[in-house]
């Protein structure tokens, strides 16, 4: 499939090829054959027999590795004012990108108005989007009713909408509905030559931000745990807090961040000149 002859589907890819000719070992385009399967794979994932990614994604498949748990289904808000500005052009990149996932199989745009959700359909395999009008934010609550009603017994991530997820997110199908995670990010710099000793460190997951919460819809939410969630939007600091305590004493789960079997990245833009220092974000 090929991308639409529009002008967010050129957007994207102008965002993409920013990352074309980075030194950085996150770029996009740029896979080698001795490409290992911890690294990301690039928007070509689909396109290249050749990429080490894409045939261990269909060693997977084709071995139906997956057949036995549910769908992994992604829950996030597309938010912004401005369709110009650089965050939402990483909202974009990062969504088109969870799209390209084939261990991903829906996305729920659970929307606060209609006014982008053009851009949505204009995707990349835009038919795994699902869009509600939500009508206002989006609250770890309303991702839990919405959830309860219409995800049921599947594996149900919620994210936000600058984060997106290599293959390893298919290590997400094991957890049982007692375990659920919440998940740390890592960064990523389109920067032609990021200023760091050792890129595997600068890579670490940030463990003090968490932008995925992940979980297996066996039981339903409890409505004591959503009416205490509905002023709690995901990603607010503290907001981790709340709900690990909240999981710990309805139910005696323990929230998992699994940082280094799972892998999830933000799009980071700097400011044209702006030095960075990785080690120190």
């Amino acid at each position: 499939m090929t991308p639409n002859n529009s002008s967010t589907g050129r957007n994207i890819l102008t965002y993409f090829r920013q990352f074309k000719q980075s030194g950085h070992q996150l770029n996009f385009y740029n896979y080698q054959l001795k490409t290992s399967l911890l690294r990301p794979f690039s928007v070509d994932y689909f396109f290249d027999n050749s990429n080490s990614m894409r045939k261990f994604t269909l060693n997977v498949l084709e071995r139906n590795l997956l057949s036995e748990n549910p769908q992994l289904t992604i829950v996030t808000q597309l938010i912004g004012r401005n369709r110009e500005q650089q965050t939402y052009q990483e909202m974009l990149a990062s969504i088109q990108m969870n799209l390209l996932n084939p261990f991903i199989s829906e996305i729920h745009m659970l929307q606060e108005s209609e006014i982008y959700n053009s851009d949505l359909k204009q995707m990349i395999h835009s038919e795994k989007i699902k869009i509600v009008n939500l009508g206002r934010k989006l609250m770890v609550s309303d991702f839990m009713e919405y959830s309860n009603k219409n995800l049921k017994d599947r594996i149900v991530i919620l994210i936000t909408p600058n984060i997106y997820f290599d293959h390893t997110i298919v290590h997400a199908t094991k957890i049982g509905f007692n375990t659920p995670l919440m998940l740390s990010r890592r960064q990523l710099f389109s920067v032609e030559k990021a200023q760091c000793e050792d890129k595997d460190n600068c890579l670490a997951a940030m463990k003090d931000t968490h932008d995925a919460l992940v979980f297996r819809t066996t039981i339903p939410f409890s409505r004591n745990i959503i009416s205490k969630l509905k002023t709690i939007p995901l990603g607010n600091y503290g907001s981790e807090n709340v709900i690990m305590r909240l999981f710990k004493r309805e139910y005696n789960f323990e929230i998992k961040n699994p940082s280094e079997s799972i892998f999830l990245y933000q799009f980071v833009k700097p400011y044209v000149n702006t030095t960075i220092n990785l080690r120190r974000v």
